[in-house]
């Protein structure tokens, strides 16, 4: 059995779901006035994602998901870069106008200070005046030197020469090369640390059954989740969970292999893993990135950027274990029989290729859909298409996450280790 949790797996919990984070986040950067522009960029994506779909004629019954506005802004901060930048004239007026720094107005260092003869008195400019034409009358070696004289005395640095500082350089606009998106980035990374990192006063007893059967039945979990809610239940219950990252902060690629853990593939990263640079050693002869747990001191960072993946282009990237997690996922149910999805709303391209690859090639899969109630009212697309599909192949469980896993894992207690 494989056992797929999306969004809604983690409502009970008390986290807003991929669509009503982004309804959370426009509240939250409503409330930061000091922001104006981070406001602006955030709000600008938002309704872009909106009218993108209204271009496309999509559904709009539905809030916007965070994923999309999160791929928004780095599309935003990384469009200068883009390999068809070259061939796009021009981007919306407001999207240029956000993303512009105001450069100088200060004094030019660079420059320095420049210096100014001044006399001092008119007396200065008379004892000059007087010397040179006593060098014209007598064309002796007296007045030259009386004109030396005059002069050495005008021109001492401590007398006649002033200070005058380079005008300051005029103040000007130019391109922030996407600064502002990257700005209104950290600030939706900031507030999706502070709504998915649940601290272990959290509820989350409803998880129980799962975590004890995943342990008792070698089950494997897989989520698309961030948060840390089956970590903090595995903990609390004495499960040690295996994410694969040891292995492939050793090997460079994932790997299962603890006997002592339950398997627990975060397909898209999570809110605990910090990523961080590792220097060239014997072992591993090329620097390269690695992704550790994050610690207390990295959740707080301000800039802190989690090993996260949202949906989109993104999604197949080779840096990091994601694609490896993918194949493996791939792998995993390709060799089972029954999926359970609790909470996931079929909204993933890359997850829904690999669950149509397995309907087609194993003739007696099984889906087992816990998304409430109101799924079944609400499907379209792939989610319509699964529920379509004749027979007893799939079968939607009309119960939310809490009921749903009470009554499909029971009331288990781990095993002891």
């Amino acid at each position: 059995m494989i056992v797929l949790l999306g969004a809604g797996a983690s409502v009970d919990a008390g986290i807003p779901t991929a669509r009503g984070m982004t309804s959370v986040m426009l509240r939250t950067v409503g409330e930061r006035p000091e922001s104006t522009k981070v406001q602006h960029a955030v709000r600008l994506a938002v309704a872009s994602v909106v009218f993108g779909q209204g271009v496309r004629n999509d559904d709009l019954t539905h809030e916007v998901n965070i994923e999309d506005v999160f791929n928004l802004l780095d599309t935003l901060s990384e469009r200068h870069r883009l390999e068809a930048s070259p061939l796009i004239g021009a981007w919306h007026p407001v999207v240029e106008k956000l993303d512009r720094l105001t450069v100088g107005g200060r004094p030019n260092r660079a420059a320095g200070s420049g210096m100014v003869a001044s006399f001092n008195s008119r007396e200065d400019a008379r004892k000059i005046a007087d010397a040179i034409e006593e060098m014209i009358r007598s064309r002796s070696s007296h007045g030259t030197s009386q004109l030396a004289q005059a002069l050495e005395h005008v021109l001492n640095p401590r007398s006649a020469f002033r200070s005058v500082p380079t005008p300051p350089e005029p103040k000007r606009e130019i391109s922030g090369q996407g600064e502002i998106f990257e700005k209104a980035k950290q600030f939706l990374y900031a507030e999706l640390r502070n709504h998915v990192f649940v601290g272990a006063d959290r509820d989350l007893s409803y998880l129980d059954p799962l975590v004890a059967a995943a342990e008792r039945e070698r089950i494997t979990i897989g989520t698309l989740n961030y948060d840390n809610c089956v970590e903090l239940v595995a903990a609390r219950l004495g499960v040690a969970l295996d994410t694969g990252l040891e292995a492939w902060r050793d090997k460079g690629e994932i790997g299962f292999g603890r006997f002592d853990a339950v398997p627990f593939r975060k397909l898209h990263g999570s809110i605990t893993w910090a990523r961080a640079m590792e220097e060239a050693s014997e072992r591993h002869p090329l620097p390269r990135e690695i992704i550790n747990e994050a610690t207390a001191r990295d959740l707080e960072r301000p800039d802190y950027e989690p090993a996260i993946i949202f949906g989109g282009r993104n999604k197949l990237t080779v840096e990091g274990p994601f694609l490896d997690l993918l194949r493996d996922f791939r792998d995993r149910l390709n060799a089972a029989r029954k999926l359970v999805v609790i909470g996931y709303s079929f909204a993933d391209a890359h997850v829904n290729a690999l669950v149509t690859q397995w309907l087609n090639k194993v003739e007696d899969a099984t889906i087992t859909i816990v998304n409430g109630r109101d799924f079944a009212g609400e499907a379209r697309g792939f989610a319509r298409r699964l529920l379509n599909i004749p027979g007893d192949r799939v079968t939607n469980f009309e119960k939310g996450a809490t009921e749903g896993i009470a009554e499909l894992f029971g009331a288990v207690k781990p095993t002891a280790s």
